[in-house]
Protein backbone atom coordinates (compact mmCIF):
# COMPACT_ATOMS: atom_id res chain seq x y z
CA UNK A 1 0.00 0.00 0.00
CA UNK A 2 3.03 2.45 0.54
CA UNK A 3 4.41 1.55 -3.05
CA UNK A 4 7.70 0.01 -0.61
CA UNK A 5 6.72 -3.68 -1.99
CA UNK A 6 6.15 -4.79 -5.49
CA UNK A 7 3.81 -8.23 -5.96
CA UNK A 8 4.32 -9.85 -9.44
CA UNK A 9 2.78 -12.74 -10.60
CA UNK A 10 5.06 -16.04 -10.58
CA UNK A 11 7.72 -14.00 -8.93
CA UNK A 12 6.15 -12.57 -5.61
CA UNK A 13 7.44 -10.02 -3.49
CA UNK A 14 10.54 -7.62 -4.45
CA UNK A 15 11.65 -4.55 -2.90
CA UNK A 16 10.28 -1.76 -5.13
CA UNK A 17 13.56 0.35 -6.97
CA UNK A 18 12.01 3.96 -7.36
CA UNK A 19 13.61 5.40 -10.75
CA UNK A 20 13.23 8.89 -11.15
CA UNK A 21 9.89 8.99 -12.20
CA UNK A 22 9.41 7.62 -9.13
CA UNK A 23 11.21 10.52 -7.30
CA UNK A 24 9.27 13.08 -8.90
CA UNK A 25 5.94 11.67 -8.73
CA UNK A 26 7.03 11.32 -4.65
CA UNK A 27 8.13 14.97 -4.60
CA UNK A 28 5.86 16.06 -6.22
CA UNK A 29 2.88 15.02 -4.25
CA UNK A 30 4.86 16.35 -1.08
CA UNK A 31 4.83 18.76 -1.91
CA UNK A 32 1.24 19.77 -2.69
CA UNK A 33 0.59 17.88 0.79
CA UNK A 34 3.10 19.53 2.49
CA UNK A 35 2.24 23.35 1.08
CA UNK A 36 -1.79 22.42 2.09
CA UNK A 37 -0.56 21.71 5.39
CA UNK A 38 1.03 24.35 6.11
CA UNK A 39 -1.80 26.45 4.95
CA UNK A 40 -4.02 24.20 7.25
CA UNK A 41 -1.85 24.85 10.22
CA UNK A 42 -1.68 28.42 10.00
CA UNK A 43 -5.53 28.35 10.29
CA UNK A 44 -6.31 25.42 12.71
CA UNK A 45 -3.08 24.53 14.62
CA UNK A 46 -3.86 25.09 18.99
CA UNK A 47 -1.36 26.03 21.05
CA UNK A 48 -0.90 22.12 21.97
CA UNK A 49 -0.51 21.45 18.43
CA UNK A 50 2.38 23.44 18.66
CA UNK A 51 3.86 22.19 21.87
CA UNK A 52 3.98 19.04 20.17
CA UNK A 53 5.67 19.66 17.16
CA UNK A 54 8.16 21.57 19.72
CA UNK A 55 8.41 18.28 21.70
CA UNK A 56 9.48 16.40 18.63
CA UNK A 57 12.38 19.48 18.41
CA UNK A 58 13.55 18.92 21.76
CA UNK A 59 14.32 15.13 21.43
CA UNK A 60 16.85 16.01 18.75
CA UNK A 61 19.50 16.93 22.10
CA UNK A 62 18.26 13.32 23.66
CA UNK A 63 19.55 11.59 20.84
CA UNK A 64 22.54 9.26 20.91
CA UNK A 65 25.45 10.66 19.64
CA UNK A 66 27.18 11.00 17.17
CA UNK A 67 24.02 11.30 15.28
CA UNK A 68 23.13 8.34 12.20
CA UNK A 69 21.18 9.31 9.60
CA UNK A 70 18.95 6.81 10.49
CA UNK A 71 17.89 8.54 14.06
CA UNK A 72 17.56 12.03 12.52
CA UNK A 73 15.18 10.75 9.88
CA UNK A 74 13.15 9.31 12.56
CA UNK A 75 13.11 12.44 13.82
CA UNK A 76 12.34 14.65 10.77
CA UNK A 77 9.47 12.14 9.85
CA UNK A 78 8.27 12.34 13.17
CA UNK A 79 8.69 16.43 12.85
CA UNK A 80 6.45 16.25 9.40
CA UNK A 81 4.15 13.59 11.33
CA UNK A 82 3.25 16.11 14.17
CA UNK A 83 2.57 18.85 11.15
CA UNK A 84 0.34 16.98 9.69
CA UNK A 85 -1.56 15.88 12.38
CA UNK A 86 -1.73 19.88 13.62
CA UNK A 87 -3.03 20.54 10.23
CA UNK A 88 -6.34 19.03 11.24
CA UNK A 89 -7.21 17.54 8.48
CA UNK A 90 -7.75 13.87 8.40
CA UNK A 91 -7.48 13.22 4.36
CA UNK A 92 -4.87 15.27 4.11
CA UNK A 93 -3.11 13.26 7.48
CA UNK A 94 -4.03 9.90 5.13
CA UNK A 95 -1.81 10.81 2.08
CA UNK A 96 0.83 11.97 4.03
CA UNK A 97 1.07 8.57 5.78
CA UNK A 98 0.92 6.96 2.14
CA UNK A 99 4.00 9.02 1.31
CA UNK A 100 5.96 8.52 4.75
CA UNK A 101 7.55 5.26 4.85
CA UNK A 102 9.01 6.33 1.12
CA UNK A 103 10.39 9.69 2.73
CA UNK A 104 12.15 7.94 5.37
CA UNK A 105 13.79 5.64 3.23
CA UNK A 106 14.91 8.85 1.11
CA UNK A 107 16.12 10.48 3.97
CA UNK A 108 17.92 7.04 5.20
CA UNK A 109 19.32 5.93 1.98
CA UNK A 110 18.67 8.18 -0.68
CA UNK A 111 20.59 11.38 0.48
CA UNK A 112 17.77 13.52 1.23
CA UNK A 113 19.38 14.53 4.60
CA UNK A 114 21.91 17.40 4.02
CA UNK A 115 25.16 16.48 4.40
CA UNK A 116 25.70 18.53 7.62
CA UNK A 117 22.30 17.29 9.21
CA UNK A 118 24.04 16.71 12.23
CA UNK A 119 24.81 20.32 12.57
CA UNK A 120 21.81 21.49 10.53
CA UNK A 121 18.59 19.73 11.25
CA UNK A 122 17.67 21.29 14.00
CA UNK A 123 18.12 25.03 13.22
CA UNK A 124 16.45 24.03 9.93
CA UNK A 125 12.92 22.54 11.83
CA UNK A 126 13.15 25.37 14.54
CA UNK A 127 13.25 27.90 12.04
CA UNK A 128 10.21 26.28 10.12
CA UNK A 129 8.07 25.64 13.31
CA UNK A 130 8.65 29.77 13.84
CA UNK A 131 7.30 30.53 10.20
CA UNK A 132 4.17 28.00 11.15
CA UNK A 133 3.35 29.40 14.52
CA UNK A 134 2.95 33.11 13.11
CA UNK A 135 0.24 32.09 11.15
CA UNK A 136 1.15 33.87 7.86
CA UNK A 137 0.05 31.15 5.07
CA UNK A 138 2.49 32.87 2.63
CA UNK A 139 5.61 32.48 4.27
CA UNK A 140 4.83 29.29 5.86
CA UNK A 141 4.23 28.16 2.07
CA UNK A 142 7.31 29.60 0.97
CA UNK A 143 9.28 27.95 3.48
CA UNK A 144 7.73 24.92 3.36
CA UNK A 145 8.87 24.80 -0.66
CA UNK A 146 12.05 25.69 0.19
CA UNK A 147 12.48 22.97 2.73
CA UNK A 148 11.04 19.58 0.27
CA UNK A 149 12.77 21.58 -2.80
CA UNK A 150 16.00 21.04 -0.90
CA UNK A 151 15.36 17.88 0.01
CA UNK A 152 14.03 16.79 -3.67
CA UNK A 153 17.64 18.00 -4.92
CA UNK A 154 20.08 16.15 -2.78
CA UNK A 155 17.79 12.84 -3.86
CA UNK A 156 18.63 14.23 -7.63
CA UNK A 157 22.20 14.60 -7.02
CA UNK A 158 22.73 11.76 -5.01
CA UNK A 159 20.86 9.48 -7.49
CA UNK A 160 22.72 11.76 -10.48
CA UNK A 161 26.55 10.57 -8.04
CA UNK A 162 25.28 6.79 -7.84
CA UNK A 163 24.16 6.87 -11.92
CA UNK A 164 27.77 7.60 -12.86
CA UNK A 165 29.68 5.12 -10.05
CA UNK A 166 31.19 2.41 -12.34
Amino acid sequence: QEGLVRMERHRGATVAELGLDGVHEIYSLRMAVERLAAECVCRCATDADFERISAVLQQFDKLPRPLTRSMVAGLDVAFHDAVFQAAHHERLYQAWLALRSQIFLYLVHKGALRSDFAHTWLKDHEDLLEVLMRRKRAPAVKIIEGHIEGSYQRVLEASRRASNRP
